[in-house]
């Protein structure tokens, strides 16, 4: 049997938070500015061909971490408001170091965003749009010391045993 008492108490948490998500988008600009970046990140993600589940699993959680820190330092500055009511230099301070912090989590994502991205826009750039996510796989020539890029990522029936070992793949 369902306990009626406290499957009323998750409903009300589950308002209660969905009351915060809605209060702070209300009056916090910065949080539009996060969910705004973060769809157009997905977007760009998806418009890139990103196919590989652990760049979407690094981008999820890093968006997530980046709104789930707006979220602390909006209820930071709440709380030192309600707090102080006039001018005060270490209510300033906390409320500084907080958004700090957000910075610091959202440059981390930029750099995170960018370390995905950059080098599939270098792909599209060097072999056009319709290129595979894994471009090559390279094969160093041990006689001469060169460096052949392969159109795939297995080494052709042809090679021996000791310069498969050789082959670098990339990318997935």
């Amino acid at each position: 049997m369902i306990d009626k008492k406290k499957s009323h108490y998750w409903v009300k948490k589950f308002f209660f938070a969905f009351r915060g998500i809605f209060s702070t988008l209300k009056e916090e600009k910065s949080m539009i500015f996060h969910i705004v970046s973060s769809i157009i990140v997905i977007i760009i993600g998806a418009a890139l061909k990103i196919t590989n589940w652990t760049n979407w699993a690094v981008l999820m959680i890093v968006i997530t971490i980046v709104i789930a820190m707006e979220f602390i330092n909006t209820a930071i500055e709440n709380l030192v408001d309600m707090i102080s009511f006039k001018y005060n230099f270490n209510a300033r301070k906390v409320k500084d170091i907080a958004a700090a912090a957000t910075l610091v989590v959202a440059v981390g994502a930029l750099a995170s965003t960018l370390f995905i991205f950059v080098p599939r826009i270098i792909d599209i750039a060097q072999h056009g749009y319709n290129a595979p996510a894994a471009i090559a796989a390279i094969n160093i020539n041990p006689p001469t010391n060169t460096i052949v890029a392969s159109p795939s990522t297995t080494p052709p029936a042809t090679t021996s045993p000791t310069t498969y070992s050789q082959w670098v793949c990339y990318g997935k």
